[in-house]
C-alpha cells in the first residue's frame, strides 16, 4: 500500500485486496494518506531471541525475506516456512482456525477476518510460550 500510494501503482498489492481496500476507504470517505504515512514508519517484523513476528513469515524459497517486492518475502509469502530456530507468528494466508506447523515452528493466526471470518490475536510470553488465543468476530459493518 505504501509503495502504491507513494511511488507507483503496485499491481501485486492491488490483486491481493488492494482494490477492495481502496473501495473501503472511499466508502467511508477517508483519506488513506495519513494511514500510509503511519504504515511507512512501521517495521516489517518484530523479534526477540525466541519469537519472530511478521505478516507472511520467512519462506524456504527466498534469499532475502525482507525484500518488500519478493513474492516469498515477509509481506507476500504463501509458501512453506523455514524453521529459523524461533517461534514464528504469521498471518496472510487465511485458515479456519489458528494452525501450528511443527516443521517450521510457526503459528498461522490469519482466520479470515477480511472474509467474514474472525480476527485472531495471540498472547505470547517473551520466551515464546503461547498462553492464549483471542477471537474477535468480524463486525458485518466492516464488509
Amino acid at each position: 500500500m505504501i509503495d502504491h500510494f507513494t511511488n507507483q501503482p503496485n499491481k501485486n498489492w492491488l490483486r491481493q485486496c488492494g482494490d477492495e481496500t481502496i473501495r473501503q476507504y472511499n466508502k467511508i470517505n477517508r483519506d488513506c494518506m495519513s494511514d500510509v504515512r503511519w504504515f511507512s514508519e512501521l517495521t516489517l517484523y518484530w523479534e526477540n531471541e525466541h519469537i519472530f513476528i511478521s505478516h507472511a513469515g520467512i519462506s524456504l524459497q527466498t534469499e532475502n525475506p525482507f525484500d518488500e517486492n519478493d513474492e516469498f518475502g515477509v509481506l507476500w509469502n504463501r509458501s512453506p516456512l523455514k524453521n529459523i530456530g524461533k517461534l514464528q507468528i504469521i498471518g496472510h494466508t487465511p485458515t479456519d482456525r489458528p494452525k501450528f506447523d511443527m516443521t517450521s515452528n510457526a503459528w498461522n493466526i490469519d482466520t479470515g477476518a477480511a472474509y467474514l471470518g474472525y480476527l485472531t490475536g495471540v498472547k505470547i510470553k517473551s520466551n515464546g510460550e503461547v498462553t492464549e488465543f483471542i477471537r474477535e468476530d468480524t463486525d458485518l459493518r466492516d464488509k
